[in-house]
């Protein structure tokens, strides 16, 4: 309470030097600043979950596989495969508690914590997934994590992926499974993601929504086999195969989907119109703090179903099973749909009156961008986009914010005249006269990327 008393006076002394500005942010009211240090302690505890879960996880793999070892009726590569799982439990473990050459260390109390957003640190991810890279014989490299912002790590760290460091090759081939009480089955999301708009719908109950809470179309089949993407271990690759560096070369199929914050049970977000000779032309949709959600349905062109298949027990990516294995009342394979969310301010720009090509929706998302980071003085990296509801799809521009604390610039887009700016930078950084139209042409001694 006296801790709490002295941050209370000295923050107060803050938020009265920034009032006129602060009070016009949506989330903030009079109780905010009692509201947040009451919640402080139990922020600080959540933010600690990922390195709790990553160290029971070790824990459990370290029983589990001391188990196995000493089972006279297991078979002897069983129980080999079971000694090399616990020794990497048991290194994955150390790392966790390393108190050595901790500034390097992706587990540093202040890093740590600012990567999980309890303490400001704009130059860490938010809120990492970590691969764990063994340690390489003879070469003097010890074991480490390395840490990648979740949308980035839902396809460099997804599965069978293979990730280039420090002039190894290393492949992913297991998930390390957060610890369970259970029964050991796999935790599930279930959700229906619009596939007019790519609004998400998750499926808490048994009664889900069937239309979408947007824009109105009818709502598909839920997809029932999400699986969180958690952290991961790779492998040491010195050669990989021809199929394996063609389904590589071609990708995942990924696919975004976005929800406006919940509050008042109503959907949280701005609206504004833009209008052309007196006729809608699009609709902008503002929403602070919406969910993002990144979803990987697969390998690109796969002639079987979406997903993919795991060991629920030791976590490992595995092939698709057989006849056999399917009738086998202890396979312990379980098709998933690997995803991650992050919360982040978007902006949806819808238009209504165009007829518009996948090639246009293309041209204008790129040109928007540029104009956008032009206009508001923004380094590459801090707004991105993508097409909704999906790549084949362009219906939707989704714009947000991806720098760590959020540049602002996207809520002013909904402010009268903000967009029509916008579009004239677009069309002079497109070599178009913004007032005729004219194509003005590439100039003979204009940049590469010009």
């Amino acid at each position: 309470p006296v801790a709490q008393r002295i941050a209370a006076k000295c923050a107060s002394a803050v938020l009265e030097s920034i009032q006129s500005e602060i009070t016009t942010a949506p989330w903030f009211d009079d109780a905010w600043l009692e509201r947040t240090l009451a919640q402080c302690e139990r922020t600080f505890d959540q933010a600690c979950n990922r390195w709790r879960d990553l160290y029971l996880a070790c824990s459990e793999q370290m029983e589990t596989q001391h188990k196995i070892s000493n089972d006279p009726l297991r078979p002897q590569a069983e129980k080999d495969m079971a000694l090399r799982l616990y020794q990497e439990a048991h290194r994955q473990q150390q790392l966790l508690t390393d108190t050595h050459n901790l500034v390097q260390n992706d587990f540093y109390t202040y890093r740590y914590l600012a990567s999980e957003g309890f303490l400001p640190g704009y130059n860490f991810p938010r809120l990492p997934l970590s691969a764990y890279i063994p340690g390489r014989r003879g070469t003097g490299q010890d074991e480490e994590y390395l840490s990648r912002p979740r949308f980035l790590a839902i396809s460099e760290f997804g599965p069978q992926a293979l990730i280039y460091h420090d002039g190894a090759k290393y492949q992913i081939k297991r998930v390390i499974l957060p610890h369970r009480e259970d029964t050991g089955e796999l935790t599930y999301k279930s959700a229906k993601i619009c596939e007019a708009c790519g609004f998400a719908h998750p499926q808490d109950g048994a009664n889900g929504a069937d239309t979408c809470q947007l824009c109105g179309h009818a709502l598909g089949t839920p997809i029932t086999i999400l699986f969180k993407m958690e952290n991961v271990a790779a492998y040491r690759r010195e050669r990989i195969n021809s199929d394996e560096e063609e389904r590589m070369r071609r990708g995942y199929e990924m696919r975004t989907a976005i929800r406006f914050a919940d509050r008042n049970d109503k959907l949280s977000f701005q609206q504004s119109e833009l209008k052309h000779n007196n006729q809608n032309a699009a609709i902008l949709r503002y929403g602070d703090a919406a969910s993002i959600w990144r979803i990987n349905m697969g390998w690109k062109r796969r002639r079987d179903s979406v997903g993919f298949f795991i060991d629920k027990l030791r976590g490992t990516w595995e092939a698709a099973p057989d006849e056999a294995e399917q009738r086998d009342p202890v396979n312990n394979k379980r098709q998933v749909i690997p995803f991650v969310t992050d919360t982040r301010n978007c902006l949806i720009l819808n238009p209504t009156q165009l007829n518009a090509t996948p090639e246009f929706m293309t041209s204008l998302q790129a040109a928007l961008k540029v104009a956008i980071q032009a206009m508001y003085q923004l380094e590459d990296g801090e707004i991105a986009c993508e097409p909704l509801p999906s790549n084949a799809e362009r219906r939707q521009i989704l714009f947000y914010e991806a720098a760590e604390g959020g540049a602002g610039a996207l809520k002013r887009l909904i402010e009268p005249g903000a967009l029509a700016a916008v579009a004239r930078k677009a069309l002079e950084i497109c070599h178009f006269d913004p007032v005729t139209g004219e194509d003005l042409r590439r100039h003979r001694r204009a940049k590469s990327d010009c």
